[in-house]
């Protein structure tokens, strides 16, 4: 009675074993398949950083789940770019004018690469080709903050001037008959009102 449990237990174990590999096994094949399926486009992000996109951030297309990022690496021979590595869907056409951009969660920092464009009848880039790549808000954002923070100094010394001016021009007489003028139009305003024309 001992000795069946026993051999009835080594084939509960056998069996539990090969169907563990068998799955393995299966996933590894078929889910490399899966996963590897569609086709592969560089993006080229120049002179910015792509903190917080990660290998498997996610590709949308117009919002729509285009895909994956397979690979970041630093671009060879053009230090400091950096090569995105897309493996997009095969149903989603990427033509020529097709644009990628970054965009970061804004409350979790994680990126996602976002393409947009592209021309109905336009020619398709081919597999293995470079989708070209435009500044994202922050991007665009932070290059031109700085040249209107300087101008602001500027601005403001303008303004100062503009009023010192107005405030020459409205000497007191002049301010007299402003006031005397606005009095006039309350007045004729009222009269409107009381008559009811």
């Amino acid at each position: 009675m001992k000795a069946r449990r026993m051999d009835a237990a080594k084939v509960l174990v056998f069996a539990g074993t090969t169907a563990l590999v068998l799955a393995v096994l299966f996933f590894l094949f078929l889910g490399r398949r899966i996963w590897k399926e569609g086709r592969l486009y560089v993006a080229v992000f120049r002179g910015v950083s792509v903190s917080g996109l990660e290998e498997g951030s996610s590709v949308e297309y117009l919002g729509v789940p285009a895909g994956r990022v397979e690979q970041i690496r630093f671009q060879e021979g053009g230090f400091p770019n950096i090569v995105a590595t897309l493996r997009l869907r095969e149903d989603i056409p990427i033509q020529i004018g097709t644009r990628a951009r970054l965009s970061f969660h804004p409350l979790t920092g994680l990126g996602r690469v976002v393409l947009e464009g592209g021309e109905a009848q336009a020619q398709e880039i081919a597999p293995g080709g470079e989708i070209a790549t435009i500044p994202s808000f922050f991007d665009q954002l932070s290059q031109t903050l700085p040249g209107v923070l300087a101008k602001v100094p500027e601005t403001l010394e303008e303004l100062s001037h503009a009023s010192r001016a107005i405030e020459d021009a409205l000497d007191e007489p002049m301010r007299r008959r402003l006031a005397a003028g606005v009095d006039a139009l309350a007045a004729a305003g009222e009269e409107l009102r009381l008559t009811g024309a």
